[in-house]
């Protein structure tokens, strides 16, 4: 674990303190993004298939008018 130390004001004594923070691996961090936000094929798929009734919609709009 890495460890930030921010600088704290106190209320009482005005004085600043340091203050030990533990923060996981940067590692750690970057596999937990990626794999948070890995899309699938069913979920590319769905966009792909929403995007194209949207299309036809309007072209079927267009006619009606």
């Amino acid at each position: 674990m890495n460890k930030i130390i921010p600088l704290v004001q106190s209320s009482k004594t005005q004085k600043a303190e340091k203050v030990a923070v533990e923060m996981p691996a940067a590692q750690s961090i970057q596999e937990q993004y990626a794999s948070a936000h890995t899309s699938t094929g069913k979920e590319i798929a769905i966009f792909v298939g929403i995007l194209v009734i949207a299309i036809l919609c309007f072209f079927g709009a267009m006619k009606l008018c």
